[in-house]
C-alpha cells in the first residue's frame, strides 16, 4: 500500500484470490480477481482486515459486535483506495434523519402468492 489509510476508513479493494479446488478435471492455474467495499479494520506487516457488514450498535452481553469481512494478504492486493465517503461523511452509512418527513409505505395485504388452478374436469 503506497500511502496510508487510517484504519476505520471506508475502502475498495481489488485482489487476488486464492482458488481451492477438489475433484476437478479442469485446471485452474491462475487466482481469481476479486473486488470488495468495506471498512479497514486492521493492518499489520502481512495482512489487512475489510469489514465489509457489521452492527451499528454493540450487543448487550458483548464487548463487540460480530463483523462479516475478509483477511487479505498483502501481497495478492493488486489495489486498494479510500473511497470519497470519507471526505464528507462523519457517521455510519445509515443516514439519521433528524427532520420530520412524511414516510410513505406499501405492505401487502395477506393473500395467495400463486394464482389459484383453474378448475378443469380432472381430479386430482
Amino acid at each position: 500500500m503506497s500511502q496510508p489509510i487510517p484504519v476505520g476508513s471506508a475502502v475498495y479493494v481489488r485482489y487476488r484470490d486464492h482458488i481451492l479446488f477438489r475433484n476437478t478435471m479442469n485446471t485452474i492455474d491462475v487466482p481469481f480477481e476479486r473486488e470488495t467495499m468495506g471498512w479497514l479494520a486492521n493492518e499489520n506487516a502481512d495482512a489487512i482486515r475489510i469489514h465489509w457488514d457489521k452492527t451499528l450498535k454493540p450487543f448487550s452481553k458483548m464487548n463487540e459486535s460480530p463483523h462479516c469481512g475478509l483477511v487479505l494478504i498483502k501481497n495478492c492486493i493488486l489495489e486498494i483506495r479510500a473511497l470519497p465517503l470519507q471526505d464528507f461523511l462523519s457517521w455510519p452509512l445509515s443516514c439519521w434523519n433528524t427532520k420530520d418527513s412524511i414516510t410513505e409505505c406499501a405492505f401487502q395485504t395477506e393473500k395467495r402468492k400463486t394464482q389459484p388452478r383453474e378448475k378443469t374436469g380432472a381430479k386430482r
